[in-house]
């Protein structure tokens, strides 16, 4: 059963993200530059605004937090809530924003840049390492989104949203370099536009479906859609497995965009939602590593 885990409702709820640590579930609102987070074991939620817009949040090893913001990438600590570190890689973006990252195997951080009216072919996906080095990795990207490692951690699987492909690629785990694209599947248009992702400790990958109301769980080596959740939204952006034992999938989702109309049909559009339990378990994610 899908739930609403808390009151909160983000304009561009994007990049949940579970700290198996502490037990508490992270995401971002793009649009309003904010990172919340919600502590599973007290059932709080807590919001921190940086002002302009925030791409994405990271787990480090140490336990503080990457947040991805308009003018770079800033290390902050959780405890004095001062920012340490940042950066922003070489672009000619004159409306540049991030949008969704991951930490990798090797604890680098990958994240993509985009235009913020989405102009086809500009944007980027990066990989910043321990010293806040950014590395271009792919260009002509339009809405760089999901990524996932496969449980074996050969293969890296990616999203450019307008495509509607799920993309895959050979990852070396010693260089961290992808190489070998293929099309690994591909969203049917009536299922709607591919976001965020997750992977499960089978393999499966659960997609979020943009207009499309549900969140489905795919096998890349087929592509057939396994089993799907529905929701009462259509803009659902991304999920991850959280909960003590990662069994619960969260799922993150947004309002912008939807007239007056709409959002009186939606009434809980840009919630976050929560399926426990939801039948597959989930896997850590990766830290960044300094």
């Amino acid at each position: 059963m899908v739930k609403v885990v808390c009151k909160h409702q983000s304009v561009l709820g994007e990049g949940p993200l579970w700290d198996e640590r502490r037990q508490i579930l992270y995401w971002v609102d793009i649009r309003n530059g904010a990172v919340h987070q919600w502590n599973a074991r007290m059932s709080q939620f807590k919001s921190t605004n940086f002002g302009g817009r925030v791409g994405a949040v990271a787990l480090c090893e140490d336990d503080q937090l990457l947040v991805a913001k308009d003018d770079g990438v800033v290390l902050l600590n959780e405890i004095t809530g001062k920012p340490q570190k940042g950066q922003l890689p070489e672009h000619e973006i004159l409306k540049f924003r991030f949008n969704d990252g991951k930490c990798d195997p090797l604890g680098h951080f990958w994240i993509g840049g985009m235009s913020d009216d989405e102009q086809p072919g500009v944007g980027c996906l990066y990989t910043m390492n321990d010293r806040f080095v950014f590395k271009e990795i792919m260009h002509g990207l339009t809405i760089p989104n999901g990524m996932a490692w496969d449980i074996r951690l050969h293969r890296f699987y990616f999203i450019d949203t307008p495509t509607l492909n799920i993309m895959s690629y050979y990852y070396d785990i010693v260089s961290g370099q992808i190489t070998d694209p293929r099309i690994a599947f591909s969203i049917c248009p009536t299922d709607g536009y591919p976001d965020g992702m997750a992977i499960d400790t089978e393999g499966m990958l659960w997609i979020a479906l943009w207009d499309g109301w549900k969140v489905a769980r795919y096998d890349p080596g087929t592509g057939k859609m396994v089993c799907s959740i529905s929701l009462p939204v259509a803009r659902v952006t991304s999920c991850t497995f959280g909960g003590a034992a990662l069994t619960d999938l969260y799922i993150t989702t947004a309002k912008a965009g939807l007239t007056e109309e709409e959002l009186k049909k939606q009434p809980l559009a840009g919630s976050l939602f929560v399926v426990q339990d939801c039948g597959a378990k989930g896997l850590n994610g990766y830290r960044f590593k300094r």
